[in-house]
């Protein structure tokens, strides 16, 4: 819901990032997004990072796509059928589990890897 009721000319202008005039809307997510995208057409899809727009919701991207013709990869062994594959609303493979790690092993590897580049 953007607004409990219809919204005033004014309510409208002030929210200049809510759909203006429409009661209910939707965001789609990035998966889906990204599937619109490549279903319109485009063949690459990247996420602009730079340069940094910190002024926005952290749940707002963006996006930047590419029309063209599509190149074939010449990696090895690299399998062409996941350019067929769809973005998922889940990923395949969940975060990179991170240990809890003390100041002091820290510290431990730090000294080893400057012994391992002379530093010690």
């Amino acid at each position: 819901m953007e607004y409990s009721r219809a919204p005033t000319f004014e309510q409208m202008e002030e929210s200049t990032w809510a759909s203006i005039g429409n009661l209910q809307s939707f965001w789609p997510t990035k998966p889906s997004l990204v599937n619109a995208i490549v279903d319109a057409g485009f063949n690459s899809v990247y996420e602009c990072l730079y340069p940094a727009w910190n002024d926005i919701p952290a749940d707002r991207v963006a996006l930047v796509a590419q029309k063209g013709k599509r190149e074939r990869i010449l990696a090895a062994d690299f399998d062409e059928g996941i350019l067929t594959e769809r973005v998922d609303e889940v990923p395949k493979v969940g975060p990179v589990r991170q240990g809890k790690r003390t100041l002091s092993a820290i510290k431990l590897q730090s000294v080893r890897i400057a012994r391992l580049l002379g530093f010690r």
